[in-house]
């Protein structure tokens, strides 16, 4: 197209493989090969045999800003050759032109949530045509994609439209925009980009490489008073339809759709974050970054209490990974559980502690995630692309529990013990 399809509805039909992102840097299998506006895709696969499936939704992960469903790290054709299942992987527009919000313009943002349910809405529709069960559709996603499924969970416009979800490892405690913030955050983006915030003709103008320019210095500017949007710069906007709240809100009220929910963090979530932001931390910066971070949730001093400072370290990356891993993740991650618990939803929930033992899974950019239990552990998973023998016996058995859990819903999601997923 000769302009950015910036608020056009997903198309009927799709298009080509890879989403329009900024480059990939994620671990290696992650990344895909070309980019593409034209993006909105699906892949299906599906058992030989005739039948009647549970049907498995993966969206990807990436920072809403990187990522796609057509690598070879998210092939499913593994898992439907080794479960009766029916895998969907899909595509969804990302960074600014899947979030651009600007209210007064008439542009709402949510264009990737809304991708996301109209793929769900063709599943329902199409997926009996490729031997899949459109009244057992689970959806599943890791890091954003599991905030996607979040979303999903307390969007009434996806109710009816899946019946389980999985999480993995969703990063509930960073803020998601709402329309104020998004229109602040959306105004230096469009000033990077050489445009007015209001100027609707000269947004539409942008060529695709002027975009993604403009996306990445927008979001590397710090904003010291909303210092997480650093790590999640481009997201769903709560904007009271689509999304009324943010899922930890939402669930917390208990204003959320109830279905099955499997759920969970990796043993070391915010390690990878960490040492990639800093190549080191001494004792002040520690403390200087926990005040920055903490300032207007706890109070600093409080979270100091509960994690003491060590008085001396050659390094404070492994402490402040530790308090970032239990806020951003684990912890709220755990009291949505509790939440769901309450209203007596069935809820399992693992902890995966597993390093893997054999070098090179993360690549030359994350060394550091050598021996440790990073964010994206779990990754490696989703389709068995495994390529050593006790790491693919350690998939199939994550793949075969999210599997059990999608073929077991509803028999005996009421009556199924807690799953923990790890030290086996």
């Amino acid at each position: 197209p000769n302009s950015l399809l910036l608020y056009s509805p997903p198309p009927s039909a799709p298009l080509s493989l890879f989403p329009l992102s900024q480059k990939c840097n994620l671990p290696p299998l992650g990344c895909q090969a070309e980019l593409s506006e034209d993006c909105l895709f699906l892949n299906v696969y599906a058992p030989a045999k005739a039948g009647k499936y549970p049907v498995l939704v993966f969206f990807h992960g990436g920072r809403y800003e990187q990522g796609s469903e057509g690598v070879e790290l998210y092939d499913g054709r593994n898992v439907v050759e080794n479960n009766d299942i029916v895998m969907v992987t899909v595509n969804y527009r990302l960074g600014v032109l899947g979030f651009l919000t600007l209210p007064e313009l008439g542009l709402e943002g949510n264009y990737g949530l809304l991708d996301q349910q109209f793929s769900l809405a063709w599943i329902r529709d199409n997926v009996a045509a490729f031997g899949g069960d459109p009244s057992m559709v689970t959806i599943f996603g890791q890091s954003a994609g599991a905030t996607s499924v979040s979303t999903h969970i307390v969007s009434p416009a996806s109710k009816g439209l899946f019946h389980g979800a999985i999480v993995e490892s969703s990063p509930y405690a960073l803020p998601l925009l709402d329309p104020t913030n998004a229109a602040r955050h959306y105004s230096v983006f469009a000033q990077d980009a050489g445009c007015q915030a209001s100027d609707k003709q000269c947004l539409y103008n942008l060529s695709p490489d002027k975009v993604i320019a403009a996306e990445v210095t927008a979001q590397n500017k710090i904003w010291l008073d909303r210092p997480l949007v650093m790590f999640f710069p481009w997201t769903p906007n709560v904007d009271g339809k689509l999304l009324p709240n943010d899922p930890l809100t939402a669930i917390s009220k208990g204003e959320y759709n109830k279905v099955p929910v499997v759920m969970g963090n990796v043993a070391e979530e915010a390690w990878i974050f960490v040492f990639e932001a800093f190549p080191v931390l001494n004792k002040v910066e520690a403390e200087a970054l926990l005040d920055v971070i903490f300032r207007g949730h706890h109070e600093p001093k409080d979270i100091m209490e509960m994690y003491p400072v060590p008085e001396s370290a050659d390094d404070y990356r492994p402490y402040i990974a530790t308090i970032a891993s239990d806020f951003i993740i684990d912890c709220s991650s755990r009291n949505v559980s509790l939440r769901l618990s309450e209203d007596n939803v069935p809820v399992f929930y693992y902890v995966f502690d597993h390093a893997w033992s054999e070098r090179g899974h993360w690549g030359p950019n994350y060394t550091f995630c050598e021996g440790h239990v990073c964010h994206g552990a779990m990754r490696w998973m989703v389709a068995l692309r495994c390529v050593c023998a006790r790491a693919s016996v350690r998939a199939r058995f994550r793949a075969g529990a999210w599997v059990r859990r999608a073929v077991c819903r509803p028999r005996c999601a009421k009556t199924a013990s807690p799953m923990l997923v790890g030290s086996c």
